[in-house]
């Protein structure tokens, strides 16, 4: 109220009284306020001469390992079964640093190696054991993964379940799913990575490594198929794998005779060995447990040698065919005769197309190709050429007025010579009688006429163009031609028209 009393006095109404002491009011308890909340703060934030509050770090192992020693400034700190180490100290503003003693450790089922670290600040320094400038402002955690190897030992059988001797065993492949690839001793114990620290979003995990089998060296072939075998270190130490061998069995026959053949044979292995196996007492060999692959079969009989390639992926019998020395024989033989037969043919034709004649000594039907040529003419014209026995008696009777007329001047040029051509014409002169009483005797013109010379080997000549030897009709009419007409009467009066002149 006299608060109220001295604003009145200062001029101020009722109504603007009640409004300053409100103001006042607020003020007051904000003022208040103010206060309180300084205090409070007073309270938790430490004062700078007074001790600090402490912070903790602590160490973890991914995977979990125990008694693993770490130092943190100097002071160790070793895991425990959790895999967890802590170091706590007060809150500062300075750099620290973390050193991992144990990088490497080996028990009878693992070994284990340092990989990385996280949360360790600074990423230039996430692969070494040592690790600097690390805060101790507030509690963190920073985490040291390892990668762990185990040891495998691998095993081997065939499809049936047979072990395989690892001396058999050349050499042994897998590929991790990594894509590393390992050679692995064959029936020996080998330590393999089985998991391995991941990085990514921030979080470091482990995974767990697997591996696919890739060879099995046999002999120089590869027994398994490639990536269809699979195992697990961390799962098992055992690895037993499956591997494909077969039985080969070999049998040799003659290729013409079909008889058993050969006493051995020889077997090329897919890395370069030959082995030769005999033949036993049914011909044939059989040769088991053979790694699948490819092969080559030799199996000599005489002076042969037969070869056949085997492509071994199951249980196989090979019967190899082979030419022997008989076959050789035979063969020889029968080409033989054929060149012998072929021989006669050829000259069984020649001889039919030389001589016109049948494989009987007869006649063959159609014009032989001899080619006899009638004497010269008296005009200088070349005689006309005949083909056969045939057309030659054609020729002959299509010319009968022709030799008629030249009888008379054959027999003027060889009467004075006493040829038979002048004695047959005194023999018609004088009418001796026929040969035995019952044939006539011969005419001056037919005793000419046979006797008559026949063709030379100079006489044969190539018939003219445009005619065919196959024509039994040769062409006369250039010979009739140069012959007059009053000549050709006189020539033909008194003479039979149905005689003919025979050329033997």
């Amino acid at each position: 109220m006299a608060a109220l009393s001295s604003v009145k006095r200062a001029g101020f109404g009722r109504r603007g009284a009640q409004r300053a002491v409100a103001v006042l009011g607020v003020l007051v308890v904000a003022c208040a306020a103010t206060g309180a909340a300084d205090a409070s703060d007073a309270v938790k934030r430490p004062h700078p001469r007074r001790a600090p509050w402490m912070v903790t770090v602590t160490v973890q192992t991914v995977p979990v390992l125990a008694h693993v020693r770490f130092t943190f400034d100097g002071a160790q700190i070793v895991t425990d079964s959790r895999g967890r180490a802590t170091y706590t100290g007060s809150h500062d503003f300075e750099e620290h640093s973390l050193t991992l003693h144990d990088a490497v450790i080996n028990t009878k089922h693992r070994r284990y190696r340092f990989a990385r670290w996280s949360g360790q600040r600074d990423p230039d320094q996430a692969f070494r054991t040592s690790v600097e400038g690390l805060p101790l402002r507030a509690d963190y955690t920073v985490t040291a993964a390892f990668s762990a190897r185990y040891p495998v030992t691998t095993s081997f059988t065939d499809q049936h379940g047979t072990p395989v001797a690892a001396g058999r065993i050349s050499s042994v492949s897998v590929r991790s799913d990594t894509g590393s690839r390992v050679d692995v001793p064959p029936g020996r114990t080998v330590w393999l990575d089985g998991l391995l620290p991941v990085f990514r979003k921030s979080v470091l995990t482990t995974r767990t490594i697997s591996y696919s089998l890739q060879s099995v060296m046999v002999d120089g072939t590869n027994t398994v198929d490639a990536g269809k075998q699979r195992f697990t270190p961390a799962g098992s130490d055992q690895a037993v794998f499956v591997t494909q061998f077969h039985d080969l069995t070999i049998s040799a026959h003659d290729a013409v005779l079909a008889g058993a053949i050969g006493s051995a044979a020889k077997v090329t292995m897919p890395d370069g060995k030959v082995r030769t196996i005999p033949f036993g007492r049914d011909a044939s060999a059989t040769l088991r447990g053979l790694p699948r692959g490819h092969y080559a079969v030799d199996v000599k009989a005489g002076g042969l040698t037969a070869r056949q390639e085997v492509l071994l992926s199951k249980d196989r019998a090979v019967d190899v065919q082979v030419i022997g020395d008989e076959d050789l024989v035979g063969a020889a033989g029968l080409l033989l005769a054929i060149a012998v037969g072929l021989l006669f043919a050829g000259r069984t034709a020649a001889r039919r197309a030389a001589g016109g004649t049948k494989p009987g000594g007869k006649t063959a039907g159609k014009a032989s190709k001899r080619v006899w040529k009638k004497p010269w003419n008296t005009s200088g014209r070349k005689a006309v050429e005949t083909t056969d026995d045939t057309a030659q008696e054609q020729l002959v009777a299509k010319t009968d007025q022709k030799s008629r007329r030249l009888l008379p001047r054959w027999a003027a040029v060889v009467e004075a010579d006493g040829s038979p051509l002048a004695q047959a014409g005194e023999a018609t002169r004088a009418g001796t009688p026929g040969k035995a009483g019952t044939e006539p005797a011969p005419s001056a013109k037919e005793d000419a006429l046979h006797h008559a010379r026949l063709p030379e080997a100079g006489d044969m000549a190539e018939e003219p163009p445009g005619e065919s030897s196959d024509d039994p009709s040769p062409n006369v009419s250039s010979e009739k031609a140069g012959t007059s007409s009053g000549d050709s009467d006189s020539d033909n009066a008194g003479e039979p028209s149905g005689e003919k002149a025979v050329v033997t």
